[in-house]
């Protein structure tokens, strides 16, 4: 009887769970769209520490690395990998440079796909100001809301289904910022960066987005401790 009991109330906990998420209608999902949007407009720089989880199918496991997202309106992006190694990666302008350290010396790297690099970092750039509805002829847009309210996009053209089946963007409980991405690819694969505390408007300068030197620009340690 016990055991009885306890699967009852496992499965209703089930049920209730999964009936909780709800697809959201075309009006809704425009809704949402337009208060990101309303809410990010002024968006001129950002700062957020991440985390990224990486899943190689093919072995079944998971990496874990650390990093740093720096974003300067209208088009510079950097992201930076912090832990366990150091890289950089800086878009900008039609421009994509990526620098590895390696002992104690930075190296300039060369980037075969760097068309589909300043494609993805351009769309996240998109993604943080808050503009989903915008890239509605690169994919189609649906939304469920349940304890998190999750945008996933699946891309129309099929040279890019090629390369990516489909990205889920997280929204934070007030789908104000966006809290997570995750990059699905066809074969499994799989990588997810997950935000930490956002700093709006900080005061970032162009230089940290240079892609003329040996070695990127430092980043200047100046983030609030509870942000990291």
């Amino acid at each position: 009887m016990i055991r009885f009991l306890l699967t009852a109330v496992l499965l209703s906990i089930a049920l209730h769970a999964g009936a909780s998420d709800r697809a959201l209608t075309a009006a809704e999902i425009e809704e949402v769209c337009a208060n990101l949007e309303s809410e990010l407009s002024d968006l001129r720089s950002l700062r957020a520490p991440f985390v990224q989880t990486k899943r190689l199918a093919i072995f079944d496991d998971e990496v874990t690395s650390k990093g740093e997202y720096v974003y300067l309106a209208p088009d510079f992006v950097r992201l930076e990998m912090t832990d366990p190694f150091r890289s950089v990666l800086i878009a900008k302008k039609g421009q994509v440079a990526k620098y590895e350290l390696i002992g104690e010396e930075w190296r300039k790297l060369n980037i075969a796909t760097a068309d589909l690099v300043l494609r993805i970092t351009d769309q996240i750039a998109d993604w943080m100001r808050g503009r989903l509805c915008a890239q509605r002829d690169a994919y189609e847009l649906s939304v469920v809301r349940g304890e998190q309210t999750t945008i996933t996009l699946k891309p129309h053209s099929d040279e890019f289904k090629r390369m990516i089946s489909s990205i889920e963007l997280v929204l934070d409980e007030s789908e104000s910022r966006l809290k997570s991405v995750t990059i699905n690819e066809p074969s499994g694969d799989f990588t997810t960066l997950t935000f930490g505390r956002m700093e709006m408007n900080a005061p970032i300068t162009e230089e940290l987005f240079s892609t003329t030197g040996d070695a990127p620009t430092p980043l200047p340690d100046d983030r609030p401790k509870d942000s990291q």
